[in-house]
């Protein structure tokens, strides 16, 4: 019996760290679908800015430097880099887990600890 309960808490513990998991991926697949969205309206109004302008048809004086950035930022990508994403998976998993620790009280922290601790040693 005693190994059914342990196993039964294992079950348990890897399903709340699965979907703790799962949830985090989905934070920030919708933060990176955000920031896409933004980098794409960024980089429209620049290569409309362009075309307007007439920076291809020839520069003018006093455009040649508004043109240069406009057709800079139209050639952006709006795809994240693998560092941004990285970056953006460390910085949810930090906010995820302070807001976590920071709602729990010192009891509840140390009930915890105590659970785990009997949960190792007793089962």
């Amino acid at each position: 019996m005693v190994s059914a309960s342990r196993a039964v808490f294992q079950l348990l513990l890897v399903a709340l760290v699965c979907h703790f998991c799962w949830t985090v991926h989905k934070d920030v697949q919708w933060q990176l679908m955000e920031q896409e969205w933004v980098d794409m309206k960024k980089i429209s109004r620049c290569k409309l800015e362009y075309v307007q302008n007439r920076c291809s048809e020839g520069l003018r004086p006093a455009l040649v430097q508004k043109c240069e950035e406009w057709w800079h930022c139209a050639q952006l990508d709006s795809h994240p880099s693998v560092h941004q994403m990285a970056s953006l998976y460390a910085t949810t998993l930090a906010q995820t887990l302070n807001s976590f620790v920071q709602a729990l009280a010192f009891r509840t922290i140390l009930l915890l600890l105590v659970l785990i601790y009997v949960s190792r040693h007793v089962l």
